[in-house]
């Protein structure tokens, strides 16, 4: 296989490019070195160089400090829960429907789990405020409560990271930008059994939907930065706040752009969109068409041009290819073979589903429209592929409708043969793994099915996977 083809076959993880985009909003383009910084003052027990590593990310990291102050000890987080009672004796001012809550400390390992530690924080704002003054003059990492007295221990101290509203409505902003990171990662995990989610073309209409928001999301930022500073008084600065969430966007921008530069790199993204008939190329020209008056974008011009360009070169792959032999032949009703006589002037059968017209461009120009009576997408060019017309195009959209948006569903299959392989089953063979981790897919794919397990032993195999069942 040449390399330009080889190359335009390597497609991207979803799951991956929107944990780069929201690790830039997060942590700045240099992500990378922050994860490192922060694991190396772990390794050292620097608690201090860690406590102003986090201070230097706004909001987000006074919050992290807090969350990991109050989680560290029974007793902190005891004290956090009954502060509410502490406080609200007289006429339970403090009472609250989220006082039943907990904190939700984020890891290194998941981006979107900062997202939930600030989604919960947000509704326990009142609690965590009201904490951060009772215990202002106890240290981090203090076990006891012994006061600072050096330098170095009244940075440790816990007012140091404080939450002022300001910094409250910059979480607020950054928790309703990262909600929509959130839900369409949670989408595109793409575990339904005849939807369509999780499917390639989620690829593009996400990214697609992910810049139009941080790029509304930069603009408002920076339309509310250009009002504060019109009313500045002489000495006064715009809020530290605005200027955090402003480099936070560009930086969640500029990585999401980075990607979407690379799109026609992977021509099949382009396929895959262009054989959903709830898209076909429409969608594009619809999407796109005022890119040219958008901020610093590149090129737009160029976009659809491209695109057709790499949506052609994966389009010559198929109409070349030969018609599947075991599609049907239109017009031939009878049961019995034709004799030469009626095969000699009947055309239906020979030319009947023959055109001179690209399937492409047939398909293309028809105007979108839904599936209907139940039918998914691929019982649909299940159907088209048994027509002669439109048995190549087809082709393309089952390849392309059996990619998946990410890895999502390799990652669960190798974590769940992690727990297979315990220390009582070292010698289990690759054979026996598999078959073991097909009989699971095929029993969770059944109880999907039914919306419940139908029992011991009630299943049967799914219809994408038993050669004789309809393609879903």
């Amino acid at each position: 296989m040449p390399e330009k083809r080889r190359l335009a076959r390597r497609l991207r993880c979803l799951g991956h490019v929107i944990n780069l985009a929201a690790k830039a909003f997060l942590f700045g383009q240099e992500y990378d070195a922050f994860e490192k910084d922060i694991e190396s003052v772990k390794e050292h027990s620097e608690l201090l160089k860690e406590l102003k590593l986090w201070r230097k990310r706004g909001p987000v990291g006074k919050l992290h400090n807090i969350v990991t102050y109050i989680c560290r000890s029974p007793q902190r987080r005891d004290k956090f829960k009954d502060i509410r009672s502490m406080d609200a004796l007289d006429g339970e001012l403090m009472a609250s429907d989220f006082d039943h809550l907990s904190l939700k400390v984020d890891n290194a390992t998941r981006w979107n789990s900062l997202y939930l530690m600030i989604e919960r924080a947000v509704k326990l704002k009142d609690r965590i405020d009201l904490y951060c003054v009772k215990e202002a003059d106890h240290m981090h990492g203090a076990s006891s409560n012994k006061r600072a007295v050096t330098a170095e221990e009244k940075e440790r101290l816990l007012k140091n990271d404080k939450l002022n509203q300001a910094d409250w409505e910059a979480l607020n902003d950054v928790m309703a930008i990262l909600k929509k990171f959130y839900d369409l990662t949670i989408r595109a995990e793409g575990t339904s059994i005849t939807g369509t989610r999780g499917i390639l073309s989620n690829y593009m209409t996400t990214l697609n939907d992910l810049i139009g928001h941080v790029r509304i999301a930069r603009d408002n930022i920076n339309v509310r930065i250009a009002h504060e500073e019109a009313n500045l008084e002489e000495g006064e600065e715009v809020d530290p706040s605005l200027r955090y969430l402003k480099v936070c966007t560009v930086n969640c921008w500029t990585k999401l752009d980075e990607y979407f530069a690379k799109i026609n790199e992977t021509p099949a993204t382009y396929a895959s969109c262009v054989t959903n008939p709830l898209m076909k190329w429409k969608y594009f020209e619809h999407t796109w068409k005022d890119a040219a008056s958008w901020k610093e974008v590149k090129n737009p011009g160029t976009w659809l041009p491209e695109g057709k360009k790499a949506l052609e070169s994966v389009w010559e792959e198929y109409k070349t290819l030969q018609v599947d032999n075991d599609i049907p032949n239109a017009g031939s009703k009878r049961p019995r073979s034709p004799d030469a006589h009626e095969t000699s002037f009947n055309m239906a059968r020979l030319y009947g589903d023959e055109t001179s017209a690209d399937e492409l461009e047939m398909w293309i120009s028809s105007p979108p429209f839904e599936l209907q009576g139940g039918e998914t997408l691929g019982q649909y060019w299940m159907r088209l592929r048994k027509q002669k017309s439109t048995n190549k195009i087809a082709r393309m959209a089952i390849d392309k409708l059996g990619i998946p948006a990410m890895s999502s569903d390799c990652e669960r299959v190798f974590s769940q043969a992690k727990l297979m392989i315990t220390g009582q089953r070292y010698r289990l063979k690759p054979d026996i793994i598999e078959a073991s981790q097909c009989l699971r897919a095929w029993l969770i794919t059944d109880r999907k099915k039914f919306g419940k397990w139908e029992g011991s032993g009630n299943w049967t195999i799914p219809h994408e996977i038993n050669c004789a069942g309809s393609w879903e």
